[in-house]
């Protein structure tokens, strides 16, 4: 059995949970499956699949609204 460890960079990458201020809790998003996406987020605003009678809805909200 060989015991070579093949050398990689990410071998010991980790990641940390973000703090609870810096992030949105109890977001509904949508339950149908054909909705993919459901959170895009960039650099001006943050768009979000809500969960929503009706076909559901969807919500584009700039970043200094937040």
């Amino acid at each position: 059995m060989s015991r070579f460890v093949r050398a990689s960079k990410f071998r010991h990458v980790f990641g940390t949970a973000a703090k609870h201020e810096n992030c949105f809790e109890n977001i509904r998003v949508s339950a149908n499956a054909w909705d993919t996406n459901l959170v895009k987020v960039n650099p001006l605003f943050i768009s979000i699949n809500w969960n929503a009678g009706g076909g559901g809805a969807f919500a584009v909200i700039p970043h200094k609204n937040v």
